[in-house]
């Protein structure tokens, strides 16, 4: 029984273990509840649950939920959590009858698809979409809300136009109590987001950011306030900033890196991507004074072809040259360096010659993810342009590449996964040792001794390749690495693949 009249609404999410509490219901909430009406008409709750691999949803998640007596259910829906999102939703829509909305960006791009597949989904939200939700919330008519798609009487969806709106009416996300008990009941420190702006200027086809204006949070009221929260709180490991690119207004950026070196006491890792090619030297600077000891730096490809394609710039030159600048100011950095395997027009020997750029920067760790074509992004709108097919449901996997064959596709996967394994295991400069020793490329090297473990039968990978993901490299690599015998094996094999390519080498 309601203790009163008011309309619940029960806002549920699917994240990763050790994360906080997942800011765009946060944000959702707060926003609403600025709104007179809704106060008074609504009351709002957060859950958040533990991500699975498997689709089904522990059965005591549904009675929980259900025993809630939402009117409303709501879902933050992402690649990650999209199934256990559907089964949940229609788990509650069968056993309550309750109104089903989603959002998020997996939902946002897939809107129209949802309404003719998924009769329990009521309605779906639209990118940015505090504004249209508080609305929604306050009873406006639903044909006035711009960014919301929902089932009219012939079944089908109806699009509006997106909401813009400032940043600077948004709530701050610290200062909900549910997110502050959230990080109190931890019982391990957690990772916490933070955003500092929204969009991106540049227009890379993969991803559904891009084409727009970059819009800031206020440096004052809202980023220095929400940071110095993080960095102080006990229960927070690290923070990472979920901008495309903090950087990318000079004076934001400058600043917000001014913040952090001064007030990160504790020193904890402060994550957030960087694009070398946009770093000068006062950046440099600033960065260097932060007391990072890892950076992450976004390549995806460097072959002109692809780079033209999918509209991304890249200056090599200058990304070297940045990297080169870091390591002489802060010589202990670790350089994280993340590159895109089956991006449109690629193939084989260009993705090759891509991680040899990337080798050659001797990084500390290597990121390579496979193409998942998301939803909103130019790829999914047009594939055919691309000459790409894809998998309609998550996590939209290749299915078919014009120019990057499946043979060849799980051949630079395997070739892929090596070169990660190596630097988990730091073997990366033991490779670049050989490489200058030989004048052999590092990507030569590597599919050579590729082939050589596949000829004595070791495999590293541990499964077959072309159902292994490049999502579970760091899992795959974790199981071998507990495998004493197998990770001697693999030095050794190493040991004497290295004496063969000396020995090839000055007879």
């Amino acid at each position: 029984m309601k203790k009163n009249n008011k309309k619940r609404i029960e806002l549920i999410t699917f994240s990763f273990p050790q994360r906080d509490l997942h800011l765009p219901l946060v944000l959702l909430k707060e926003y609403a509840m600025m709104d007179e009406r809704v106060k008074k008409t609504c009351e709002i709750r957060l859950n958040q649950f533990v991500i699975d691999e498997e689709p089904e949803v522990a059965p005591g998640i549904i009675a929980g939920l259900t025993a809630k007596r939402a009117d409303i259910y709501g879902f933050s829906v992402y690649i990650w959590n999209w199934r256990q999102s559907l089964a949940t939703a229609h788990a509650l829509k069968e056993a309550t009858g309750a109104r089903i909305i989603f959002g998020g960006p997996q939902a946002a791009g897939l809107a129209e698809a949802i309404m003719d597949r998924y009769p329990f989904v009521d309605a779906v939200f639209l990118g940015e979409s505090e504004e249209a939700f508080r609305q929604y919330l306050a009873g406006t008519d639903p044909e006035r809300i711009a960014n919301l798609v929902r089932r009219g009487s012939d079944r089908r969806a109806e699009w509006r136009e997106k909401f813009d709106g400032p940043l600077t009416g948004l709530p701050s996300p610290w200062l909900n109590a549910e997110y502050r008990a959230h990080l109190e009941a931890s019982p391990q420190p957690v990772r916490a987001a933070l955003e500092t702006s929204r969009g991106c200027t540049f227009r890379c086809g993969y991803c559904g950011w891009g084409g727009g204006r970059v819009r800031l949070f206020d440096m004052e009221k809202q980023v220095k306030p929400g940071l110095k929260f993080l960095l102080d709180h006990p229960r927070v490991e690290w923070v990472y900033i979920t901008d495309a690119n903090p950087l990318i207004r000079r004076e934001h950026g400058r600043e917000l890196l001014r913040f952090l070196a001064e007030n990160n006491r504790l020193k904890k890792p402060v994550v957030f991507e960087l694009n070398p090619e946009l770093i000068d030297d006062e950046y440099l600077e600033w960065i260097t004074r932060l007391g990072q000891d890892e950076f992450a730096l976004g390549l995806q490809s460097t072959s002109p072809h692809v780079l033209q394609l999918i509209r991304r710039p890249f200056d090599a030159t200058r990304y070297r040259e940045s990297i080169a600048r870091i390591r002489v100011l802060n010589p202990g950095i670790h350089i994280v360096i993340s590159l895109i395997l089956g991006l449109p027009a690629d193939t084989y020997d260009g993705f090759l010659d891509s991680l040899d750029f990337a080798l050659r920067l001797a990084p500390e760790s290597l990121y390579i993810h496979e193409l998942l074509v998301l939803p909103g992004s130019d790829f999914h709108r047009d594939p055919e342009k691309y000459g790409i097919e894809f998998m309609p449901e998550p996590p939209h996997k290749l299915l078919h590449h014009t120019t990057f064959p499946a043979a060849d596709y799980n051949r630079a996967k395997r070739l892929a996964y090596l070169t990660v394994l190596f630097s988990k295991m730091g073997m990366t400069a033991a490779m670049l040792v050989l490489h200058r020793r030989t004048g052999l490329r590092p990507i030569t090297l590597y599919e050579r001794f590729s082939k050589h473990l596949e000829e004595i039968g070791l495999d590293p990978l541990g499964g077959e390749i072309d159902t292994a993901s490049s999502w579970f490299f760091d899992r795959y690599i974790d199981r071998f690495q507990q495998d004493d015998r197998r990770k001697e094996q693999l030095q050794a094999e190493f040991g004497l693949f290295t004496q063969t390519m000396e020995g090839d080498h000055y007879a």
